[in-house]
């Protein structure tokens, strides 16, 4: 009975050891599988930081491939710049060159540094539409029918209406036959002189 007892006293002995035992394991085991936790959490957000920092490097990679792209297209925009002003001036310089008094301004300037066409007839800066006195706007006139009739070979008869606002020594001279029409203080009728 003694060693029943015995045995019974080390078997509960070694029961309660293995239960602490088992209970110091599994706070062990909780402790780890914390530690394990952290650790994975750790890693999951150091691999996030490498994916962010991977794309930062390839959205800056991006950034400066773009700049380079955009540097290109306003070299281009300003050699079309460069291109449409000197051909802008040289239609300009072109046709101006055919006249002796009228000029044309094709293009005019926009606030902005574009150009919009037009074709506004000057003379000596002034506009024709605007304030250019009569005899100028007659011999403009003039200056255009006989360029256009020297470009075409055509000698057309001319009328001039209101050729009493040049002098007759200021009346451009034309291959073509001129027929002026003047008003005159001194006559009462219509006359027709040759």
């Amino acid at each position: 009975m003694a060693e029943l007892n015995e045995a019974q006293s080390a078997l509960q002995a070694a029961t309660e050891d293995a239960e602490a035992a088992t209970r110091r394991l599994r706070t062990q085991k909780e402790t780890v599988s914390a530690e394990l936790r952290s650790l994975r959490e750790q890693l999951a957000r150091e691999d996030i930081l490498r994916r962010a920092r991977e794309r930062e490097k390839a959205l800056r990679q991006q950034t400066r491939e773009v700049s380079e792209q955009i540097a290109q297209t306003d070299r281009t925009l300003d050699l079309i710049d460069q291109f449409t002003r000197y051909k802008t001036e040289h239609v300009t310089d072109s046709i101006n060159g055919c006249f002796r008094l009228a000029r044309f301004r094709l293009f005019q300037r926009q606030v902005d540094g574009g150009l919009v066409d037009c074709c506004d007839v000057m003379c000596g800066g002034v506009p024709y539409k605007g304030d250019l006195n009569d005899g100028a706007r007659v011999c403009v006139g003039l200056d255009i029918i006989d360029t256009l009739s020297r470009h075409y070979g055509l000698r057309l008869p001319v009328f001039v209406d209101n050729a009493e606002s040049v002098n007759a020594d200021r009346m451009p001279t034309l291959e073509n036959q001129v027929i002026r029409l003047a008003v005159t203080d001194t006559d009462e009728k219509v006359r027709l002189e040759l």
